[in-house]
């Protein structure tokens, strides 16, 4: 009993780098950039990216709190969950919950790309969607492949996940940030 206990413990420990790199470094990568792309579109304010401090945590996330009408944390909590069950059905072996997921809400924000007027085409909000849609499942299936990897006793090749997709990422912020607004 405490061998298999043991192992199980062994394997948590194993996916614990991959669930944090999915979930925490998936967090502020798609942060820095979504929050860059909706200030380049003008319809937000650039919130929390690497914070100094505590204080720049909690002051930051009640400015975001209250600019987005008391909704502002959804994203964020939604974003967790989204990897932690894109990341998990990795690992059980059911990807196809993915599509599942991504048709649904693709089909609940449908109405929002339809609504959307003005100066801000549709299509722009979409496209950012589809940004962050993807950046949250290649942080998750990165975590995944992370936690496998540590599993496997790969510890190089984890490591070069950890770095490139985030490395990868900030190269996409750059070019967003300094291309020209259509």
């Amino acid at each position: 009993m405490g061998e298999g206990l043991t192992l199980g413990l062994q394997t948590y420990l194993a996916f614990s780098p991959g669930y944090v790199f999915s979930l925490f470094v998936g967090h502020f990568a798609l942060v820095s950039v979504l929050d860059g792309l909706h200030a380049r579109m003008g319809i937000a304010e650039t919130s929390l990216w690497y914070p100094a401090s505590a204080r720049r945590v909690l002051d930051g996330a009640a400015r975001h709190w209250r600019r987005k009408g008391g909704e502002g944390w959804h994203p964020a909590a939604l974003g967790y969950v989204e990897r932690t069950l894109y990341t998990l059905s990795w690992h059980v072996g059911a990807p196809q919950f993915i599509v599942v997921w991504l048709g649904l809400k693709t089909a609940v924000q449908w109405h929002r790309w339809q609504q959307a007027g003005g100066q801000l085409p549709g299509r722009h909000v979409y496209n950012v969607f589809l940004v962050g849609s993807a950046l949250s499942l290649l942080y998750a299936s990165g975590g995944a492949a992370v936690a496998q990897l540590v599993l496997d006793n790969m510890v190089l090749r984890a490591a070069a996940i950890v770095v490139v997709l985030p490395l990868a990422t900030w190269g996409l912020k750059a070019w967003a940030d300094h291309s020209e607004v259509v």
